[in-house]
Formats: structure tokens, C-alpha cells, sequence
């Protein structure tokens, strides 16, 4: 049986991109999806939801749902990103967005950055993924040990960490 190490996480912003991206070797998809209240409320912090800037996450919820759903047609797995970093006045309003969108078929978890976010997530005993963004910043094996200890089950490492690094990095990741 061969191990996976490394797996392609593309990210979508369409249900046209979910063919081609497994086409091109897509093994899971990610996206933003974000309320207008919640751009109205605080239209900086999420309007850049997941990083990719504005116009790049789903608006509707029933366009993400179908998106979701087909990309589950192709057996391509969905993480939501919100991987901002948010003040503790805006937990309520991220939880609710997290909820609604686990009940979503093909959802398989979230992507987030900020620590007190996903101690709010564990807290609320979210059943689903958690993976840890690059914006987690995790240069080393304590953190890694540290993101798992709290639920994490992956974690994105910034691109600029060496291979030495990573490989110091790894026992925590692969395990």
C-alpha cells in the first residue's frame, strides 16, 4: 500500500472549476464562503475571508451548496477557509457560518489561522476537520505538536521553511 504525504488542495471560486481541477490532479478543493451581513458588519476582515481577496469566496449560500455538492460528485472533499484572524466579538457570527455550512454534503472541514478561533471551535466540540492555514504560522515541531494537541488534524506550512525544516517539522504532520 503506498502512503500519501502530500495531497493537492486546489481552490475553487465556481462549480464550472470542480471538473477541471480534477481533470488537472485535484485531490480536495477549498473555498471561502462569506454573508452579506457579515461584509456589511466588518467589510474589511471579510472580504479577504480566505485570503485570495474579494470577489474570491461564495456569496449565496444555495451556489456554494451546489458547488459543494457537485464537487462530492467527483469525490473531491471541501475545507472552507476562514482562516482570518478575528476578534472574540466576531466568534459568534464565524461559529454560525461554520455550522450552517457543516451541514453542507461534501464539507469535510474547515481552514483556519486564528488560535482563539479554533479554541472557540473546540470548545464548541465542532465535529468536523480543522486544519491549521499558513497564516497559523508553524515554523517548528512544538508548534505543529502544539495546533495537534488542540484539534488540528493538518496543517499548511508557509512555503518559505527549507526542507531541513520541514523535516524537523514532520513526525508531527505525518503521524
Amino acid at each position: 500500500m503506498r502512503k500519501e504525504y502530500f495531497r493537492i488542495l486546489a481552490p475553487f471560486t465556481d462549480i464550472a472549476d470542480i471538473k477541471l481541477l480534477k481533470n488537472a490532479g485535484a485531490d480536495e478543493l477549498y473555498c471561502g464562503y462569506i454573508t452579506e451581513e457579515l461584509t456589511k458588519r466588518w467589510p474589511v476582515a471579510f472580504n479577504t475571508l480566505n485570503r485570495r481577496g474579494e470577489g474570491q469566496n461564495f456569496r449565496e449560500f444555495d451556489t456554494f451548496k451546489k458547488a459543494t455538492e457537485q464537487a462530492n460528485k467527483y469525490n473531491l472533499p471541501v475545507y472552507v477557509a476562514i482562516n482570518g484572524l478575528y476578534t472574540p466579538e466576531q466568534y459568534p457570527f464565524l461559529l454560525e457560518l461554520v455550522e450552517k455550512v457543516a451541514r453542507v454534503e461534501g464539507i469535510k472541514g474547515i481552514i483556519v489561522a486564528d488560535l482563539g478561533f479554533l479554541l472557540t471551535l473546540r470548545n464548541n466540540k465542532f465535529n468536523k476537520e480543522i486544519h491549521i492555514s499558513v497564516g497559523g504560522t508553524c515554523f517548528n515541531y512544538s508548534t505543529a505538536d502544539f495546533f495537534y494537541n488542540l484539534g488540528a488534524k493538518r496543517i499548511v506550512l508557509d512555503r518559505h521553511l527549507t526542507s531541513s525544516e520541514i523535516a524537523r517539522i514532520a513526525p508531527t504532520i505525518l503521524s
